[in-house]
């Protein structure tokens, strides 16, 4: 009987992580091919550089995906819920993580820190 039950939770452990797992890789391949796309789109100089205004759209696309990831994980764990309060908001600034701006506008929208991955992606 011990066999089994044991048996049974360990399956039912190993379902729940290769589900998160595959969910993880998911969202990691999409944001990868729209990185891919942002950066072969991105307008170029005669040299083949980004110009000023392209590089500024490519960073803010790569921070506000890392942010998406941040949330993401921390909205899902208990152990990185900590990363919603506004401390570690203002850290991620310091940082240079988040940026100023979107931190005020996260400040300002009256939200639960479940749904700020919306308001990135908006």
């Amino acid at each position: 009987l011990t066999t089994f039950i044991m048996t049974f939770f360990l399956n039912q452990a190993y379902s729940m992580w290769r589900q998160v797992y595959n969910l993880s890789r998911s969202v990691q391949g999409r944001t990868n091919d729209f990185g891919f796309l942002a950066a072969t789109s991105a307008v170029r100089d005669a040299e083949g550089r980004y110009t000023p205004e392209a590089r500024k759209i490519l960073d803010d696309i790569s921070m506000a995906v890392r942010i998406i990831h941040i949330f993401c994980y921390a909205t899902r764990t208990r152990r990185y819920r900590i990363l919603h309060t506004t401390r570690a908001l203002k850290r991620m600034v310091e940082r240079r993580v988040l940026s100023q701006e979107m931190f005020d506008a996260i400040m300002k929208l009256e939200i639960s820190p479940a749904n700020r991955i919306y308001a990135i992606i908006e």
